[in-house]
């Protein structure tokens, strides 16, 4: 019985080090829905922008027919 205890607490500690290096390693490279938000923004900007600019440049020759 003592010695099942023991290696239950070996294991124990042995899973709790594993999850420790595994948060540790998370830490580096986390990425968050804020990080997340800013780049799609800055990818959206400029998708608004240039749909802009090809719907201008439509108008403008659906003018430059009629006129």
């Amino acid at each position: 019985m003592e010695n099942e205890m023991n290696v239950v607490d070996e294991f124990n500690n042995t899973t709790d080090n594993i999850t420790v290096n595994y948060i540790a390693v998370d830490d580096e490279s986390n990425v968050t829905l804020e990080t997340i938000h800013q780049d799609l923004g800055f990818i959206c900007t400029f998708l608004v922008i240039a749909a802009v600019l090809i719907f201008m440049r439509i108008i403008y020759k659906l003018f430059n027919m009629f006129f």
